[in-house]
């Protein structure tokens, strides 16, 4: 089954690190199938790719943006 992971920064030498987002409801812990967070105007999904994302870096080091201006996000497993 596909799960949603999401980033926590555990330290400098692990960076970052896959997260299952877990809901306290009802006296026990569960996992959330479809979590959003509120960017301050509305809720975006997070973590729904299954794998950590992390943005595109030209080789020059900077951030690679789509043609609508967006960056643009791959994959962090081979």
């Amino acid at each position: 089954m596909r799960q949603c992971v999401i980033g926590i920064w555990k330290d400098t030498t692990d960076g970052f690190i896959e997260g299952v987002p877990m809901i306290y409801a009802n006296g026990a812990w569960t996992r959330s199938l479809k979590p959003y967070v509120y960017d301050g105007t509305t809720w975006q999904p997070v973590g729904h790719a299954g794998t950590l994302m992390i943005p595109f870096i030209t080789s020059t080091g900077d951030p690679f943006y789509e043609s609508g201006g967006t960056p643009l996000y791959v994959r962090s497993h081979e």
